[in-house]
């Protein structure tokens, strides 16, 4: 995890993440996404990195340098992503096609009370799983992310769902390790997301989007040895 994510800090403030969930519950999705463009519109005048990153990235998937309009999109998508997060968290499932496949896949570990680890990406919608997992599910299962960051608009999304809140374990606990291993002995399934270095831990060097990337290499040396 690099330090710079780590120290970013949010620009909202906790009335205006407020008054978004206010309006994505009471008036509903279509207006709510309407509401976007002006935040779309405030990014793109005051914050250069996000507009940098976003066009570092666009370039990198298009071959080319992304036009004004296509970072735009960008960041439209990227926030339309946190605000569905209101609606997954208060079970609105069905305002989306959501298809789960191979979920018999976990039969086995639940009725043997078996622990396990889940790795996830930043690709798809981790949040949407945590959810359906635990509200609709039923399934015994905690995550591993830092709590800390972004708090705010955490703070004001945990309030819809305490029973997702509260399966949180936080990274920036010295014993997050030592929760993480009591969860899988106690029977519940550990998410993590396996994409992102965290601290001083080893790491592997793989191409992605044309550039050398870090990843966790204890993640991947857990891999061989499962196929062994």
């Amino acid at each position: 995890m690099s330090q710079e994510w780590i120290q970013q800090s949010e620009r909202s403030n906790p009335f205006t993440l407020k008054l978004i969930r206010w309006i994505a519950l009471h008036i509903g999705r279509r207006f709510s996404r309407i509401l976007l463009y002006p935040i779309v519109a405030y990014f793109l005048l005051t914050s250069n990195k996000v507009v940098r990153s976003s066009r570092s990235y666009l370039k990198r998937i298009l071959g080319r340098p992304a036009k004004i309009s296509e970072v735009a999109r960008h960041i439209y998508t990227f926030a339309s992503t946190v605000l569905d997060r209101v609606y997954f968290l208060t079970d609105q499932y069905e305002r989306f096609d959501i298809r789960v496949h191979n979920a018999e896949i976990f039969d086995s570990f639940l009725k043997d009370k078996r622990g396990a680890i889940l790795l996830g990406s930043h690709l798809g919608s981790f949040e949407v799983l945590r959810a359906l997992a635990i509200s609709r599910y039923h399934l015994p299962v905690k995550i591993l992310m830092y709590r800390d960051h972004n708090q705010m608009i955490t703070t004001v999304l945990n309030a819809l769902n305490p029973a997702v809140a509260a399966s949180v374990i936080n990274l920036s606990d010295a014993d997050a390790m030592l929760q993480m291993q009591e969860a899988i002995e106690s029977g519940y399934l550990v998410g993590m997301l396996g994409d992102r270095v965290s601290g001083n831990e080893k790491k592997t060097s793989c191409k992605l989007l044309g550039e050398a990337t870090d990843f966790p290499s204890a993640y991947r040396e857990a891999y061989e040895t499962s196929t062994l």
